[in-house]
């Protein structure tokens, strides 16, 4: 079994690592899964097309091309001449909050959180599941009308978010 660490495969941790904390700026907790997806079936892919499949995946052209020219291809031997730090000690995102057990109920019925689900993921895809539940766990006073501002803030596209306001309230 000669040929087993092909330089060309992407399998080195620290690329892997850095392809998912630039993807999570553009997808979100998307990025681990959309990586894995791509690795499985994609196992034989340099590191500049595993780059460009998932920049594939981002919606926005102009993240896209940013998450490409942010990623630094590993380059067998030579070190990037860039220098830059990883910017450690930013913000934690997802302090763990557990609101869970408390009984509350949230302001909006789920015949519309359905509704809501159904016109995010036009937008946003299989996220829009995850991103109302995130949206509630944080808000869990949030009526309609706030529930649905605060989901279009997600949406990065500006007309469809205002498309998606649009379509949950009326007048």
């Amino acid at each position: 079994g000669s040929g087993h660490s092909n330089p060309s495969v992407v399998t080195q941790p620290e690329f892997l690592d850095q392809c998912r904390q630039e993807l999570a700026r553009c997808v979100g907790p998307m990025a681990s899964f959309l990586i894995e997806d791509t690795l499985e079936q994609y196992p034989n892919l340099t590191p500049q097309g595993f780059v460009e499949v998932l920049a594939s995946h981002i919606s926005s052209a102009s993240q896209a091309s940013e998450f490409v020219n942010r990623v630094s291809l590993p380059i067998s031997g030579a070190s990037t001449a860039s220098g830059a730090k990883p910017n450690s000690g930013a913000k934690t995102l997802y302090q763990s909050q557990e609101h869970s057990g408390s009984g509350e109920t949230s302001a909006v019925d789920d015949a519309f959180l359905e509704r809501c689900r159904q016109e995010l993921a036009r937008c946003v895809g299989p996220m829009a599941s995850f991103l109302i539940e995130e949206t509630l766990a944080d808000h869990p006073q949030a009526d309609t009308q706030s529930l649905v501002n605060l989901l279009a803030a997600e949406i990065p596209d500006t007309s469809k978010a205002e498309a998606f306001q649009r379509s949950l309230i009326q007048g």
